[in-house]
């Protein structure tokens, strides 16, 4: 069952000593400063229970652009051997989760811990090293992504992955508009309930609560429209902004502020087409064309 949320996103910048993360390569987990920050109200509740259903899946747009980025799951088995499972997912190439490959477990980061390209060994006694995997990099669909597993045996419970007490905890993420673009990265905030107890035979509930996130504050793209021979006039603008393709062709385009929420969004035909920013806040933008050819994006910077 899906949840509606209401998304709360604020952008908090440093100030004039140029020390804004918007060129930034890391971030630190928990992090709200200099970043791009969407708190989920409700929390995103996902749970699988005895009494309802025994599995539940659901997606996330981190950055607002219509296309669903992570995939959380829960599900429950009352088999020969019960078990409960939670898990996370990348749904497409341009984002990727930090994990441990060789057992599928999702990296669990502390309050200040650094989210960065390189990754950091947490058991370098096992050589296992974190890896950053997209979904091209799912080797098993049954155990992508692993947060929690607990199933019985003759032996007794048993129980595995990195999320394992029923508190809080930070997965990374890094994200990117387009396959030629650089990476934001980021964190998400999730808990996973209840905590394993492998005294018990407990296996009635799985519950996945996601309470917020982050990342750092890149907006631009390595393929630019302008790149593509499109032309964006003036930049700055103060209120009209002029949109010149290369030749007559048709499309859509639109108008997003750095948190993902559409601002303006308008058909194109022709070769060129004004639109109209004088009642947008001064700040910076992104502005996705999109035609039979392709998507394209480029910042826009309003006054």
């Amino acid at each position: 069952m899906k949840h509606l949320v209401r998304l709360r996103c604020c952008l908090i910048t440093i100030g004039l000593l140029g020390m804004s993360l918007a060129h930034a390569q890391c971030i630190l987990a928990g992090q709200t400063a200099g970043a791009t920050y969407v708190d989920v109200v409700p929390d995103k509740r996902l749970s699988a229970t005895l009494a309802g259903d025994h599995s539940q899946k659901d997606s996330l747009d981190l950055d607002g652009d219509g296309r669903f980025d992570l995939q959380f799951r829960v599900s429950l088995s009352t088999s020969l051997y019960p078990n409960v499972m939670s898990s996370v997912r990348a749904l497409h190439d341009d984002v990727a989760l930090a994990q441990y490959t060789y057992v599928d477990y999702v990296k669990n980061y502390l309050s200040r811990d650094t989210i960065q390209q390189r990754l950091v060994n947490a058991f370098p006694a096992l050589s296992i090293e974190p890896v950053w995997v997209d979904k091209a990099s799912i080797k098993y669909d049954y155990s992508a992504g692993r947060l929690t597993y607990k199933t019985g045996s003759p032996g007794g419970p048993q129980g595995s992955g990195l999320w394992l007490d029923g508190k809080d905890g930070y997965t990374a993420v890094r994200l990117r508009t387009t396959a030629l673009g650089p990476w934001r990265y980021g964190w998400v905030r999730l808990q996973v309930l209840p905590a394993i107890n492998l005294s018990t035979n407990d296996y009635s509930e799985v519950t996945i609560l996601v309470k917020d996130y982050a990342f750092t504050t890149t907006v631009l793209a390595t393929w630019p429209a302008s790149a593509a021979g499109w032309q964006l006039t003036p930049i700055p603008t103060a209120e009209r902004l002029t949109v010149t393709a290369p030749a007559a062709t048709t499309g859509q385009l639109v108008l997003r502020d750095v948190c993902g929420r559409v601002c303006l969004a308008a058909d194109f035909a022709g070769k060129q087409q004004q639109l109209d920013l004088s009642t947008l806040a001064a700040g910076v933008y992104v502005l996705r064309i999109t035609t039979a050819a392709g998507s394209l994006v480029q910042r826009v910077v309003k006054h």
